[in-house]
């Protein structure tokens, strides 16, 4: 069985940003820190993530609170977007995965006072080959759904 053999280290979050930011910030760290300090094997971590449900959408799609964990996927030819739903503190953390396969644009939609990665943007969708994967997680204090991993091209807007 392979083990964590080495424990990177973890900055300070900097004292010079919004407190909701922070906050956020803080929690995360937290979390890291402590799936760092175990001795777990890495595929027994991965392993207890289990299947995630899947949302094929063929049409725009009105996202619920009760999407979150799963992932939504477009294997269509159509342009489509997906609307982030409305929030609140208790879903602070939650995430959800979109999958693009098809060769229709996937757009992402937050309305207000919701954003995504920033406090102007939006929108964000595939771009070029329109291929691609996002992890969005929701951070209540700023109202943000933050990115936490991509591949492929995506455009903000």
């Amino acid at each position: 069985m392979s083990h964590l053999k080495t424990i990177p280290k973890i900055h300070p979050v900097p004292n010079d940003i919004s407190p909701g930011l922070r906050q956020c910030l803080l929690s995360i760290k937290d979390t890291i820190e402590v799936l760092l300090g175990r001795k777990q094997d890495l595929k027994q971590l991965v392993s207890l993530r289990g299947k995630t449900e899947v949302i094929d959408i063929k049409d725009n799609y009105l996202m619920s609170v009760n999407d979150f964990g799963k992932t939504i996927r477009n294997v269509t030819e159509y342009d489509l977007s997906v609307f982030l739903p409305t929030v609140t503190s208790t879903h602070d953390g939650f995430s959800i995965k979109f999958i693009n396969t098809g060769t229709g644009k996937l757009t992402i939609v937050a309305t207000q006072p919701y954003t995504i990665n920033s406090t102007s943007t939006r929108t964000i969708y595939t771009d070029t080959d329109n291929t691609g994967t996002l992890i969005l997680e929701y951070c209540h204090p700023v109202q943000m759904y933050f990115l936490i991993s991509s591949n492929g091209t995506w455009t903000t807007a």
